[in-house]
C-alpha cells in the first residue's frame, strides 16, 4: 500500500480510493475522441498550452474562494462501483464523510474516524497535500511550484489540464489530469495515477454553504481504538 505523507494511504478510508483504483484513465475520454481539430487546443505551443492551463486555475481556485464556506459533493467510481462522499470546508477546517468513515480536520491535526473498524487515527495535517482525501481544503489549488500546468484538451465549456510534478519534487502522486466546467470555474474532475494506477474522483456539485462545520466528537467513538501518530 502506498503512503500518503505519514500514513494516510494505509487507512481504510483512503483504502477505499485504491480499490477502485486499477482501471483505465476515463476523465476526458468521452470528448477527447469527438472533438475537431479546430475545438482542440491540444497542438497549439506548449507556451501557449501552459499559459491557458494556468488562467484556468487561476479561474477556478479564485471562484472556490469567492464561495466563502462551501461544500463538494463527489464520487469515487470504478466501472460499476461507486463510492459517494462529501466534504466542508471553512477556512483550513473540514468535515468529510466517504462511505461509512469519516474524517474532521480543525486545521492542524485531522480525526480519521472508521466506524466499520471502531478505530480513529489522529494525525497533524498535510498542508502541502493536493489529495482530495488527504487535504481537501487544497484539493484544487496548483498555483504554486509543486506540479506544472499544461492544458490538454478544449471543447466547449469542458477543458481538461493535466498537473505533472515538478522535477525534483517528491510527491506519491504522479499526474493529475484536472477536468474544469470553464462556463462556470468549476471542477469536474479529478484524476490522480499512482504508478499507472488511476484513481477517479468525480465533482458532482460544489456550492457556498452556511451550516456550522461539524467537529469532532470523541464522547461519539467510546469504545474506539485510539491511534496517534503525531
Amino acid at each position: 500500500m502506498m503512503k500518503y505523507g505519514i500514513h494516510t494511504w494505509r487507512w481504510p478510508l483512503c483504502s477505499a480510493l485504491l480499490l477502485f483504483a486499477a482501471q483505465p484513465l476515463r476523465a476526458a475520454q468521452a470528448f477527447l475522441g469527438a472533438s475537431t481539430a479546430a475545438e482542440v487546443r491540444s497542438a497549439a505551443p506548449a507556451s501557449e498550452r501552459s499559459q491557458r492551463a494556468e488562467e484556468l486555475l487561476r479561474r477556478l481556485v479564485a471562484s472556490i474562494k469567492a464561495l466563502g464556506d462551501y461544500g463538494v459533493s463527489f464520487a469515487v467510481e470504478s466501472g460499476d462501483q461507486t463510492v459517494e462522499g462529501h466534504y466542508s470546508v471553512s477556512g483550513n477546517r473540514y468535515s468529510m464523510t466517504l462511505g461509512d468513515a469519516e474524517v474532521f480536520c480543525d486545521g492542524k491535526v485531522r480525526y480519521e474516524v472508521d466506524h466499520r473498524r471502531r478505530e480513529v487515527v489522529i494525525d497533524r495535517v498535510n498542508e502541502s497535500s493536493r489529495n482530495i482525501v488527504d487535504n481537501p481544503t487544497r484539493a484544487f489549488d496548483f498555483l504554486d511550484a509543486q506540479y506544472r500546468a499544461s492544458l490538454v484538451s478544449e471543447v466547449g465549456s469542458c477543458a481538461v489540464v493535466r498537473l505533472t510534478p515538478a522535477e525534483g519534487g517528491a510527491l506519491p502522486v504522479g499526474s493529475i489530469l484536472l477536468e474544469v466546467d470553464t462556463s462556470a470555474a468549476k471542477p469536474r474532475s479529478l484524476t490522480y495515477d499512482f504508478d499507472g494506477e488511476q484513481v477517479v474522483v468525480r465533482v458532482s456539485r460544489i456550492a457556498a454553504e452556511h451550516a456550522a462545520l461539524r467537529t469532532f466528537d470523541a464522547s461519539a467513538c467510546k469504545g474506539y481504538e485510539f491511534i496517534d501518530f503525531r
